[in-house]
């Protein structure tokens, strides 16, 4: 039954409307305590940006076989550009509008030689308040045209401002 249900994905349009996050990981190995100040020194090792937030649930229904689209703000920022060329990969549709700063969220993970790595602290970055009413309108519009060609939408609200709800005119 369940299998019916997927294989069924392949013909569906989805959208999904939300906050588009770059969840950026830093791995790194902890060397010592600091000199400085009472904290672990990370040596770092690599990084990478993954689809956070609405992308996230683009980039799920995309592995079922939904051809998907997905509408948000991103930043002409680092980030912006680590997610739009992720979303190209992802093999998924971006109608984002260009807003201030694209939600970051960067989560540092380290560990030892012989220990396994754990999150050590995440850094929140992103505009903060509500999106400007010019980007509030350009996404209005880019929404509607983008419902006119789905068959199913998907709400990813992460407080970022981009929710259907809270894209009403003010």
């Amino acid at each position: 039954m369940l299998a019916n249900v997927v294989r069924r994905f392949s013909k569906v349009r989805a959208l999904v409307i939300g906050d588009l996050v770059a969840d950026q990981y830093v791995y790194g190995q902890t060397e010592r305590i600091s000199r400085e100040a009472p904290v672990l020194i990370v040596r770092h090792q690599s990084e990478e940006v993954k689809l956070g937030g609405a992308g996230n649930a683009a980039a799920n229904a995309a592995a079922l076989g939904a051809r998907v689209t997905v509408v948000g703000v991103l930043g002409r920022d680092d980030a912006g550009q680590a997610l739009r060329a992720r979303f190209q990969e992802e093999g998924i549709t971006l109608r984002a509008v260009r807003g201030e700063a694209t939600e970051t969220k960067t989560r540092v993970l380290a560990g030892g030689l012989s220990t396994r790595r754990q999150q050590m602290i995440r850094i929140d970055r992103g505009a903060t308040g509500p999106l400007p009413e010019v980007v509030r309108g350009r996404l209005r519009a880019t929404l509607k045209a983008a419902l006119a060609r789905c068959d199913v939408a998907i709400v990813s609200d992460y407080g970022a401002g981009c929710s259907a709800t809270r894209l009403a005119p003010s």
